[in-house]
């Protein structure tokens, strides 16, 4: 029996990641806010995206060098 994964966005992990209901409510909006501040443009899905590209463009070696 195999199990199929499924990859969820980047901004679906972050929704995952809230416990709470007030959070749910109300960090999306602040995170939409903050990527339009980093002048993201776009959807919160497609800066989520975005946001998560640069980030490993940029810092993905670096991170692993740490990691490992």
């Amino acid at each position: 029996m195999q199990t199929e994964f499924v990859a969820l966005t980047p901004f679906e992990n972050f929704l995952y990641a809230l416990k709470a209901e007030e959070s749910k409510r109300q960090y999306p909006h602040r995170l939409d806010k903050f990527l339009t501040f980093l002048e993201f443009q776009g959807t919160i899905e497609e800066k989520c995206a975005k946001l998560y590209e640069f980030f490993m463009k940029k810092f993905s070696e670096r991170v692993s060098c740490i990691v490992t």
